[in-house]
């Protein structure tokens, strides 16, 4: 049964306006607005929960908003789409990137003309047609299973967004069974002793490119965004925008000799030019500096691409010693963990400490001792178990599950 009722304002006083709440016909309790008279509101509330009952009863029809829409023309409704994914449709409410706005509208022309829609109501019964055109192109054409999911993830989103803004009655794909986007080969971190024979034999225009991309963990689609305005060599960083792949505005800290570095390649640019040249195939050209270098593109450890910078960025902080909160910051990852989320901080003298040591690594001015210099430290920097034990007290494990990795503790962290 239904039942009225009156709110509060924040001021304490009570709402002008009569509410009522009632059950609709699939049970859920749904409130609505009355008017200033209780028994105008009591009356309204009856009726509305006799309709209801008597579509849940079968003695009347269920609402059917998607009939009106039928004859809608489809552009209009994928305009609307797009204007929203523009406008709010990414993760938080924020908008979708540049590239996926432009992705998603080409995925959507592209259906559009295959599956010849003029009409909202052509959407309907397409399963078997969206299924045989994606079979085709993995055919002729031999689409990866990655890029197969991405032109039907882009239908299917849509009809999602169709049906809960009542375009579409339910969702004509949703029993399109997903492809498994699973990776054949996996990726690897570039080695200590590999990253200088990189930088010297790389072509001299990408090499900035590649040591920007090894002492910031940056993705090529951020290294792309960045321009002279978004160096800030009094913080020692890059200013990132909501451009990144987080969406989110931050702070990359760099080494000072990186910093330097662009202060010279930018010299004399305007603020809106790029900071560095990022080829526009970055794996293609990446393939052949790395022959040029005689690195293997595949090895035991997986395969090097692009993206092997920034997973050798990330190896470099672990080796350095960086905390999980530390990487979680300068990688720009979201951890699942509350406490490490939530309530772990940074130590911002850490984090530059930190970055200059990338620096090191990867900047060096002789280059070719560098893989040498990198053996030195690791040894001078690790003992032997059986060393430890003639030391006496003042060393403990790095990590409890690496029990050959000792390091120095300083004496006023060790406790007794």
């Amino acid at each position: 049964m239904p039942y009225v009722f009156k709110t509060m304002q924040s001021n304490g006083e009570p709402h002008r306006n009569w509410r009522y709440q009632y059950t609709d016909w699939t049970g859920r309790r749904r409130g609505a607005t009355g008017t200033a008279s209780k028994r105008e509101t009591e009356m309204i509330a009856l009726r509305v929960q006799d309709k209801q009952d008597k579509i849940r009863k079968g003695h009347a029809p269920p609402p059917n908003t998607a009939i009106r829409h039928k004859n809608t023309a489809f552009s209009e409704v994928k305009d609307k789409y797009i204007t929203w994914g523009e406008s709010q449709g990414g993760t938080g409410g924020r908008p979708w990137g540049e590239g996926h706005a432009a992705m998603r509208r080409a995925h959507l022309d592209w259906w559009q003309e295959r599956l010849d829609l003029e009409i909202v109501g052509d959407l309907y019964n397409i399963l078997s047609k969206v299924e045989g055109i994606l079979q085709q192109l993995k055919a002729e054409r031999g689409l990866s299973s990655t890029t197969l999911q991405r032109y039907a993830g882009a239908m299917r989103a849509f009809c999602n967004w169709a049906v809960k803004r009542r375009y579409l009655a339910e969702n004509p794909l949703a029993e399109l069974a997903p492809y498994d986007t699973t990776p054949t080969e996996k990726r690897r971190a570039l080695s200590f002793d590999e990253i200088p024979v990189l930088l010297e034999a790389c072509d001299e225009k990408r090499c900035p490119c590649y040591e920007l991309a090894l002492c910031s963990g940056l993705r090529a689609s951020e290294l792309r965004k960045l321009k002279v305005k978004h160096l800030d060599p009094e913080k020692g960083g890059l200013i990132l925008g909501n451009w990144t792949k987080n969406r989110e505005a931050s702070f990359q800290p760099l080494a000072r000799r990186m910093i330097d570095r662009l202060r010279e390649l930018s010299a004399g640019k305007d603020g809106e030019e790029e900071l560095v040249y990022v080829p526009s195939h970055t794996a293609r050209d990446l393939d052949k500096d790395l022959e040029a270098a005689g690195i293997p593109k595949k090895t035991e450890a997986g395969k090097a691409i692009f993206h092997s910078l920034r997973y050798t960025y990330a190896t470099m902080l672990d080796q350095l010693g960086a905390s999980e909160k530390e990487q979680e910051v300068l990688v720009r990852h979201v951890s699942s963990g509350l406490t490490l989320l939530r309530y772990t901080r940074p130590i911002p003298e850490r984090i530059g400490k930190l970055v200059e040591e990338v620096g090191e690594i990867v900047l060096q001015d002789n280059k070719s001792t560098i893989g040498a210099q990198w053996a030195q430290h690791e040894k001078d920097k690790i003992l032997s178990f059986n060393e430890l034990q003639t030391q006496g007290p003042g060393f403990e494990s790095r990590r409890p599950d690496h029990s050959r990795r000792i390091i120095r503790t300083p004496p006023a962290i060790v406790r007794t």
